[in-house]
């Protein structure tokens, strides 16, 4: 059954939005690598950054070692060698920086998932558009395809949700998605929501609405129970922000979760 590898260490992605460096620790917290690499490593001749002050390390280890930044300004995924200290790979995401690629999911050698959390409104390709989930190659960045999820926007009076995918894991077997559920303008919520993808196929299998909690993001799961946490911080400014906030508990164990 498809499950994240175990951990063999910490990291510390540390980051001000300007200035981004990688810190490695050991399973015990000791310091092993205090700057193991950092925004201003710069490629060789080029004044650009190497890794953008936006970044993000995915939610579970993921296969092969590696600890991979998630770069959203850069639409890229940067591979780091947490031995070596150094960076090993960087593969541009399909869509780019416009379309805000938040987490990874490796499912194998070939394939993988990256949550695109933004839509560019500009992208002229439907394929490039974000607000979904891309299928692409780890290893050579090559685009296989896309996951859908207007489908499960929340209608909202006034307003066009979009769904916003946000963190992604790997949970009994299959990967589960966040939906944050705000409008282009982020003025407007929808009610938070999880969807399940079966990697087998590409395709949701079960979707599950946290009703009355808003702005929902990262997760965590329970293999023993088969439990999915949930975490939601309430619609930003909303008076009711602290009675939309807090913990959806998600028995993915039942059919339908």
């Amino acid at each position: 059954q498809l499950a994240p590898p175990a951990a063999t260490g910490l990291v510390a992605l540390n980051s001000d939005f300007s200035v981004t460096s990688l810190s490695i620790l050991s399973m015990a917290g000791g310091l092993l690598h205090a700057d193991c690499v950092d925004s201003a490593t710069g490629s060789t001749g080029s004044s650009s950054k190497t890794i953008s002050g936006n970044t993000q390390l995915p939610s579970q280890p993921q296969r092969g070692g590696a600890v991979v930044i998630v770069d959203a300004d850069n639409g890229a995924l940067t591979f780091v060698d947490p031995v070596q200290c150094k960076i090993t790979r960087q593969i541009a995401i399909p869509g780019g920086a416009k379309t805000d690629p938040l987490d990874l999911v490796i499912l194998s050698d070939t394939k993988a998932y990256v949550t695109r959390y933004t839509k560019n409104l500009a992208a002229s390709d439907p394929a490039l558009a974000g607000n979904d989930i891309v299928v692409m190659n780890p290893v050579s960045g090559a685009r296989i395809g896309q996951i859908g999820l207007d489908a499960y926007a929340s209608v909202v009076s006034g307003a066009t949700i979009l769904v916003r995918p946000d963190r992604a894991i790997i949970a009994n077997g299959k990967v589960v998605v966040s939906l944050n559920e705000i409008d282009a303008g982020y003025a407007h919520y929808g009610e938070g929501k999880i969807v399940v993808v079966d990697p087998a196929t590409d395709q949701v299998v079960a979707s599950v609405a946290l009703t009355g909690l808003y702005d929902c993001q990262g997760m965590d799961y329970v293999a023993a129970t088969k439990t999915l946490l949930v975490s939601c911080g309430g619609a930003f400014g909303s008076q009711n922000q602290p009675l939309e906030s807090g913990i959806a508990v998600v028995d993915l164990g039942a059919s339908p979760p």
